[in-house]
């Protein structure tokens, strides 16, 4: 999975050097309709992983302190206005070679979506060039770095977790996997191991809702959705009307999530089968660019070019499969 989003990313920063815009599919699109429907698709993919984000802050916070049940939806609602391996035995917790293929293959497909959530919103920055000085050179070279980084560290939190108490079997069941580490590390108890998962949950709202506001606005500006959404704040020249329109949504959606568990998973799927759907779209773009436009000038190359872009394309629609 992490090969298929870095395949996914070398393609994003190719078109984005060639062409800056805000939302990269649904700039890439020809037709009104196609830019209507993967537009929307990288919309509402953002809007609820805001809602799951917020929700996980307000289950964090619930788990560290029992007495704060009665008031999680009104955690909910304050994530949102603030959203405007020392001691681990890889021998003893991972469980040995025989829990490297647990299930066989139709275990591994049947959870490969949750891998996308390590690497989700890591296309965004493309969303991102009306806020950087020269899009062209700054917005590739970013998102290469990044994507790196996040392979890096991605793979040291994954070792990390599996060799960690409560243990590579039984990891997949917690709440914050790094509750294992913190607690030997530090010597704390599990509650206050959760507290330090925090920080990462209660901002990962705003990083999507960044980038959900732009592309929004570009709609808006497409003729695509209500134009009000195009006008921003007179005094800090932000998204307002557009980012008050998602924060509306995704707070309206959290009761959904808090009270109803089903209804929760079935969003998160949903949520999953727009973000796939988008990496697709923005992978074809990439193809489409690549074999059409040549002449165009790039101050960035994929150097795992078309294959690379068809691979990642592959890997997604298995993903969407499973799902």
């Amino acid at each position: 999975m992490g090969l298929a989003y870095l395949c996914m990313v070398f393609s994003i920063a190719e078109v984005t050097s060639v062409v800056a815009f805000r939302g990269c599919a649904y700039g890439l699109a020809r037709w009104f309709y196609c830019g209507f429907t993967v537009g929307c698709c990288e919309l509402l993919e953002y809007t609820l992983f805001v809602t799951i984000n917020t929700v996980g802050v307000a289950n964090i916070m619930t788990e560290c302190r029992p007495s704060l049940v009665p008031y999680a939806p009104w955690l909910c609602c304050i994530n949102q206005v603030v959203s405007a391996v020392t001691f681990g035995s890889a021998a003893v917790d991972t469980g040995g070679i025989d829990s490297a293929f647990v299930g066989g293959f139709a275990e591994f497909f049947a959870v490969l979506p949750l891998a996308t959530w390590m690497f989700s919103g890591i296309e965004s920055l493309s969303t991102l060039g009306g806020n950087v000085t020269d899009p062209k050179r700054m917005i590739p070279k970013g998102q290469v770095t990044v994507m790196c980084t996040l392979l890096a560290t991605a793979f040291c939190t994954y070792m990390t977790a599996i060799c960690m108490p409560p243990g590579g079997i039984n990891v997949a069941s917690v709440s914050a996997i790094m509750n294992g580490a913190f607690s030997a590390a530090l010597n704390v108890s599990e509650e206050s191991a959760t507290v330090l998962s925090f920080p990462a949950v209660l901002f990962s709202a705003t990083v999507f809702a960044l980038p959900a506001s732009n592309i929004l606005v570009a709609m808006a500006q497409s003729k695509l959705m209500p134009s009000n959404l195009t006008k921003s704040h007179r005094r800090f020249h932000s998204n307002a009307n557009a980012l008050l329109a998602i924060f509306l949504v995704s707070s309206a959606l959290c009761p959904l999530f808090l009270y109803n568990e089903d209804v929760g998973l079935v969003l998160y799927g949903i949520s999953m089968v727009f973000g796939l759907l988008a990496y697709v779209a923005q992978c074809a773009g990439f193809i489409y660019l690549r074999r059409n436009h040549k002449h165009m000038k790039r101050l960035f190359v994929s150097p795992v070019g078309i294959p690379g872009a068809v691979y990642a394309v592959v890997v997604f629609c298995l993903t969407l499969v499973s799902l």
